[in-house]
């Protein structure tokens, strides 16, 4: 059987899987013509032939069978390697186009950063150039600054000596102006009058033999005693006294006022000084005032002005319109108890309001302004009470009075009683009320 089956191999590896069937054939062919036994030895011999070429067949079958599968799966791999064969071949040259590629855009790239290169070098050496341009233009200007601050610096010592000596000069100055003044003082002792205790402004200036001066005004005659000596004054006049006071400045006679003036200024000072009292324009307050402290005074301490109360009205129009309550209690009659001043402004100046139910059932209402009568003349203030659904109207068109060092009565818009009950209209808290309207003009 062994030497059977080598048989086998060796006719298929010499022949081929197809004629290995045919070979076999031959085989027992050959193996029957070489028996020459009898018969029962060749049917022996002939079934035992025939197993072993059953057998022979069918391993024949199974290797030929994993012969196949074997070869299919050489082929495949073989087919597998060539492919990857031909991807390794072809990657190579890929990536030496990607590399040749890359390579020229470098070489690109480094063309145009040696561009750039060349033209940053061309700026900064316009730079450089510029910079030293500029360099030596500041070492012109500092040279020329140097000469300046050298010519500056001469001009301030020349100014502080002429200052040193404005000093000295100024010293000696307040020395003189110390002197003059202690002088003054002196003279202004010497000339106040021992009886009403003022430095007289005009003459004659009277003398007792003492050299104690009285004022024309206390001088009581010839045949009066000096106040401070007890001797007789006579008319002596004294001539010095006369010049001093015509020369010398003298002070404001109200309190708070540092002012010194000539004597022929004084009198004007005196109308227009910001520290002249004045009367309060409440009609109840009758307050001695100074001029510049009045507004203080009525919105902060007077007990009749309105302002106190409800602050000062700041009129944005020049036209406004204000609610008054309408009162018919008699005792009120000449006073302003029920209806106080008002304070308002208008373009930075302070007027007064003030709505008076005066005696004889009449009703008089009235703008002041603080400032002086000439100033007073430059606007014009229309003060109207109306009702408008009865056509009722009362106005007046004048210059706001000034305010005054002692009280006077003044004349506005009067109105009759009977009138303003019926201009007054019934208001939302139940009670009477008029409205008068302001209207501020400057001229």
């Amino acid at each position: 059987m062994l030497a059977v089956r080598l048989s086998v191999s060796k006719a298929m590896g010499r022949r081929g899987k197809k004629n290995a069937v045919s070979a076999i054939k031959e085989m027992i062919t050959e193996s029957q013509r070489r028996d020459t036994s009898p018969v029962s030895l060749a049917s022996s011999r002939t079934s035992s032939l025939g197993r072993t070429f059953q057998t022979c067949s069918q391993e024949l079958e199974k290797k030929v069978g994993d012969f196949v599968q074997a070869e299919g799966k050489s082929k495949l791999e073989l087919e597998k390697k060539e492919e990857e064969l031909n991807k390794s071949k072809q990657e190579p040259e890929k990536k030496v186009r990607e590399f040749v590629q890359a390579e020229e855009k470098l070489k690109q790239q480094l063309e145009e950063k040696e561009e750039e290169l060349k033209k940053s070098q061309q700026e900064l050496a316009k730079k450089a150039k510029e910079l030293v341009q500029a360099e030596e233009k500041c070492f012109v200007k500092l040279k020329t600054k140097e000469k300046e601050i050298q010519k500056s610096y001469k001009n301030v010592q020349e100014l502080k000596r002429a200052l040193s000596k404005k000093e000295e000069e100024l010293e000696k100055q307040n020395e003189k102006v110390v002197k003059h003044e202690k002088l003054v003082a002196v003279l202004e002792e010497r000339l106040e009058c021992p009886v009403c205790l003022d430095i007289p402004t005009t003459g004659p200036i009277y003398t007792c033999s003492n050299g104690h001066c009285i004022c024309s005004a206390c001088y009581q005659g010839k045949a009066s005693n000096c106040p401070v000596c007890r001797t007789r004054m006579f008319e002596s006049i004294s001539m010095v006294a006369a010049a001093v006071v015509a020369n010398i400045d003298h002070r404001c006679r109200h309190e708070g006022c540092l002012e010194r003036l000539p004597v022929e200024l004084k009198e004007e000072h005196r109308r227009v000084c910001a520290f002249r009292p004045v009367t309060c324009p409440a009609l109840r307050c009758n307050a001695k005032v100074a001029y510049s402290l009045l507004v203080d005074h009525l919105l902060n301490h007077c007990k009749e002005s309105a302002s106190k109360e409800h602050g000062m009205w700041d009129m944005k129009n020049s036209s406004e319109t204000y609610p008054f309550i309408y009162s018919t209690n008699k005792e009120e009659e000449g006073n302003s108890s029920s209806i106080r001043v008002m304070t308002m402004m208008w373009r930075s100046k302070y007027f007064f309001l003030t709505v008076q139910k005066m005696a004889g059932s009449l009703w008089n209402i009235y703008v002041q302004m603080l400032g002086t009568r000439e100033e007073c003349r430059r606007y014009r203030v229309t003060i109207t009470v109306e009702e408008k659904e009865k056509g009722l109207v009362e106005t007046s068109c004048r210059p706001p009075h000034p305010i005054y060092e002692e009280f006077q009565d003044i004349q506005g818009l009067v109105v009759n009683d009977d009138a303003m009950k019926d201009m007054a209209v019934k208001h939302q808290n139940g009670k009477d009320v008029f409205y008068v309207k302001l209207k501020f003009e400057t001229i």
